[in-house]
């Protein structure tokens, strides 16, 4: 997988808001690139993850699934980190 985790966010933003420009406007990005990012997310999982239309997106029920495991991998990852940053401050001397 080629997808960062900074993409998953954008991609859980666009989500959740279904808006380009918001989540453009959250991470302080071009829409333009926003916009690569979805288009290299959809390329990675080599199917049809929004429904295209004049100056529009969103997501299809394939992108709504992949956002339900997205939401996954980043709580996870999110947990990840916690618990190894908890275990190194627990074991300092």
């Amino acid at each position: 997988m080629n997808i960062s985790y900074e993409e998953m966010e954008y991609f859980l933003s666009f989500a959740e808001t279904g808006r380009l420009t918001e989540t453009a406007e959250k991470y302080s990005i071009s829409q333009p690139t926003l916009s690569r990012v979805m288009k290299k997310i959809e390329d990675e999982f080599c199917v049809p993850l929004f429904i295209r239309g004049k100056n529009k997106i969103e997501l299809n029920e394939n992108g709504k699934l992949a956002a339900n495991e997205m939401k996954f991998v980043v709580k996870q990852t999110d947990e990840m980190f916690s618990k190894i940053r908890r275990f190194d401050k627990l074991n300092r001397i």
